[in-house]
């Protein structure tokens, strides 16, 4: 399966990082609120704890109540109109990048907190997470580092620099926002209105040079959610 392209009309950030307890889903979290009223689904792609050794198909979950306890009642604390759990074993990513397909199809603003799916869709923004204090590094996050438009961290600049260069990496130019003690991050909102109002605009230009470039319905591969 191809990457997932998103429409003009709908939009496609993803928030991955180095590790657990790094920041992202605060920083899913910040968005949202900064954006109350536009109607964003927020999906968590989950591998840990939940993998289904049988790589069976995913689960989804869809949360129905705001809560401080799970990412996902995090996410509707935030403004989420929708929040899903997508378990999700490494052989069955395309499932659940069918899935946002659906959605984006569907003209739904998206929001997904992982690393692995930055391989088989093509975001609008791309965030990425580093706790310079933190040396655990997953696999999983050097895809998403390569790809990513800008980095959070909880640490300054300097620090940030110095865990990405001792790991071969580099900041290349990125801004690398602060995450403050009450999880807010410091600059983020207009980059991003500035980011996502710039994609708006390569979308439709790209849509009237290619008339029909989205695939029809029937070669959206179904997907029970």
């Amino acid at each position: 399966m191809g990457r997932v392209h998103s429409s003009h009309s709908a939009r496609l950030i993803v928030v991955g990082g180095h590790t657990r307890a790094v920041g992202k889903t605060s920083t899913i979290e910040h968005i949202l609120r900064a954006r109350r009223g536009e109607r964003w689904t927020a999906v968590k792609i989950s591998a840990h704890r939940h993998a289904h050794a049988d790589g069976s198909a995913p689960r989804v979950e869809e949360a129905t109540e705001a809560s401080p306890l799970t990412q996902t009642g995090r996410y509707l604390e935030a403004g989420a109109s929708r929040a899903l759990l997508c378990r999700t074993p490494d052989t069955r990513l395309p499932e659940t990048a069918a899935l946002l397909q659906r959605l984006l199809a569907g003209g739904h603003r998206v929001i997904v907190e992982s690393n692995r799916i930055v391989s088989l869709v093509h975001a609008d923004v791309v965030l990425f997470l580093v706790a310079p204090a933190l040396d655990d590094w997953k696999l999983s996050s050097g895809a998403c580092l390569t790809r990513a438009d800008a980095l959070v961290s909880t640490g300054r600049s300097a620090l940030v620099a110095a865990a990405l260069a001792a790991r071969g990496a580099g900041v290349d130019n990125r801004p690398v926002f602060r995450m403050d003690g009450d999880r807010r991050v410091h600059g983020l909102d207009a980059w991003l209105d500035a980011r996502l109002a710039r994609a708006r605009g390569t979308a439709r230009a790209h849509t009237a040079m290619r008339v029909g470039a989205h695939p029809a319905a029937s070669a959206v591969p179904h997907y029970e959610w």
